[in-house]
């Protein structure tokens, strides 16, 4: 067959990208404690807002984009 891609969106999705950085996040830094890591991938957050035509286009994107490179980078800091 042909690989499709579609769109979706809401916390189910960021729910496991998230926790897979917080996952490479202890593989470099295994004394993180949970607020060290909510900390740094909010720290580390590229700023956005989400786009014209969604079903929230007036509303922040919470801290922002997760960025996994940051993030990582951020758990011996």
């Amino acid at each position: 067959g042909t690989d499709t891609y579609g769109l979706a969106n809401g916390t189910s999705l960021a729910t496991p990208q998230v926790t897979g950085i917080a996952a490479l996040m202890l593989s470099v830094n295994g004394n993180l404690t949970p607020a060290q890591i909510q900390q740094k991938l909010q720290g580390g957050a590229r700023t956005t807002k989400l786009a014209a035509g969604t079903s929230c286009t007036a509303m922040p994107a919470g801290s922002g984009i997760v960025d996994a490179g940051a993030a990582v980078a951020s758990a011996n800091q």
